[in-house]
């Protein structure tokens, strides 16, 4: 997908001169990082309840009053680093962009969570999701993940948020581009989003509900082996908290079962670390 650019010519965008959206839905920990955020950003306004991550998108861009417009997550604190962003658009280059954020879990740091840029023709337009074919916006030639962290994600608020967040990144990190492949072919997938896969499901266990992220994000896995989730299906939060409900008995006779499927049938090698484990890994190589 290509949206339209009324660029002319390159421009200085200020993160402090553009408008912010808090886009809140079902998240446990909503009031607390909202509380952060207006700290930070006054002049942030809360979009709250709006289902489809289209639909919330194309919300905000259409009620931005400028040109570029920044979207913040509910489970995301930002840094006070975001606030002396400037950014050099050019009408020829990506005009959308997303900052790295560190996730609590599990330590990993890449644009899940993290805070975006958009230019508004394009969050207006939005359809990827519910009203579109791909899987995420950030396979878009149009869009950019810049490696400077700028926030911190916190997926743990309650079980059911955890393991929906790990079991969305489960999904989508056995992709190719957001294009579902074979099982047969899963060795083609990028060795960076393997090891991302990786640490998602083995790292968390010193976090409270941090297995619950692990739990999701193998369900994810296998799900994607079996052929049991579709690109509409990672975006449905119904759908993902019926999955979790329809998990029995032990989880941790699940995540054995799990861990055994994924070392048997795919190019992963996944393993549930302990806390103090967990706790090492990412001390040391988060």
């Amino acid at each position: 997908m290509v949206m339209k650019s009324n660029l002319s010519k390159p421009i200085v965008v200020k993160v402090t001169e553009c408008d912010a959206f808090f886009m809140s839905y079902r998240e446990p920990n909503a009031e607390t990082n909202w509380s952060h955020l207006k700290e930070r950003m006054p002049w942030a306004k809360r979009v709250d309840g709006i289902k489809g991550f289209d639909s919330v998108h194309r919300h905000c861009g259409v009620a931005s009053e400028t040109e570029f417009l920044i979207t913040i997550d509910a489970d995301t604190q930002i840094r006070e680093s975001f606030l002396d962003l400037q950014i050099e658009v050019h009408p020829n280059g990506p005009k959308n962009f997303c900052w790295a954020s560190r996730n609590f879990v599990n330590g990993l740091s890449y644009g899940n969570g993290g805070l975006k840029l958009w230019h508004k023709p394009f969050a207006s337009n939005m359809a990827f999701h519910e009203f579109g074919k791909g899987l995420d916006f950030c396979w878009d030639r149009d869009y950019l993940t810049v490696n400077y962290e700028h926030s911190d994600v916190f997926i743990n608020g309650s079980k059911e948020q955890a393991f929906r967040a790990g079991y969305r990144e489960g999904v989508k990190l056995t992709t190719l581009r957001g294009q579902v492949l074979p099982l047969s072919s899963w060795s083609q997938l990028n060795p960076y989003n393997k090891r991302l896969l990786e640490v998602w499901c083995s790292v968390g266990a010193d976090t409270e509900n941090g297995v619950y992220a692990i739990l999701g994000a193998r369900s994810g896995v296998c799900d994607s082996i079996e052929k049991r989730v579709n690109n509409a299906l990672v975006a449905d939060f119904d759908f993902i908290k019926n999955r979790l409900e329809k998990i029995n008995g032990s989880i941790y006779k699940t995540l054995k079962e799990q861990e055994n499927q994924i070392n048997s049938q795919t190019p992963f090698k996944v393993t549930l670390l302990d806390s103090t484990q967990s706790a090492f890994i990412k001390r040391n190589y988060g």
